[in-house]
């Protein structure tokens, strides 16, 4: 997957595992574990593939219990910065992912609200989203929404988000190399031609590098 993404122009990219999910293996994993794993991993790259950079993170399920997440010191944040990657239940409900959005910003994290287009109840009426905007999140939106593979609403709702500059990054969630493969040259290719370049670079370079260093968007 790596070698796919670098030789389609990325430089740089977040590794984020799926992560609290109670339906998935990765939520009995701890997070020393991960990061041990991360660790193991980034060196055996950097011989095959050392012009890549790897960055630690995770895409964690908003659980309800987000609180006790904290506490526990159990966030998984991005490259060590105070952006969090989360996600919710694509049937989920909006006032409960603006709580867990509400505790996270409440304990000096910044969501970064994974594929919002995908959700039902944003999809529903996505205007609802300025209220994650308002709080503080920010939005990743999936490369693959925009190109249409997660259905014509998911890719209209993505669309809008562009158009009206509401999204800050355009990622691959790239979970093979064969379904939402992490080639992003597509959709910048479609974002430079249909807005601007510069407007491709802020979501998919500029964006995400200020996001890593902790840097204010």
């Amino acid at each position: 997957m790596l070698k796919v993404a670098r030789s389609n122009g990325t430089t740089g990219i977040v590794l984020t595992p799926h992560y609290l999910t109670r339906d998935m293996r990765s939520h009995r994993l701890k997070k020393q574990e991960l990061i041990q794993r991360f660790e193991v991993f980034r060196d055996a790259v950097a011989n095959e593939i050392p012009d890549i950079k790897l960055y630690m993170g995770a895409e964690m399920f908003g659980v309800s219990n987000m609180e006790d997440v904290v506490e526990d010191d159990m966030v998984i944040p991005i490259n060590g910065t105070r952006y969090v990657l989360i996600e919710f239940g694509f049937s989920d409900y909006l006032q409960r992912a603006l709580e867990v959005t509400n505790k996270l910003i409440n304990a000096g994290y910044t969501p970064v609200i994974a594929h919002p287009e995908r959700y039902s109840f944003i999809q529903r009426n996505p205007r609802d989203i300025v209220q994650f905007l308002e709080k503080g999140a920010v939005l990743q939106v999936n490369s693959s929404s925009l190109a249409g593979h997660n259905g014509a609403l998911a890719q209209d709702v993505a669309l809008s988000f562009i158009e009206n500059d509401l999204a800050a990054v355009v990622a691959s969630d790239a979970h093979s190399t064969y379904q939402r493969v992490p080639d992003l040259s597509e959709v910048y290719s479609f974002i430079s031609s249909n807005f601007s370049p510069a407007y491709a670079e802020d979501l998919m370079y500029n964006n995400p590098l200020n996001i890593v260093k902790g840097k204010m968007l």
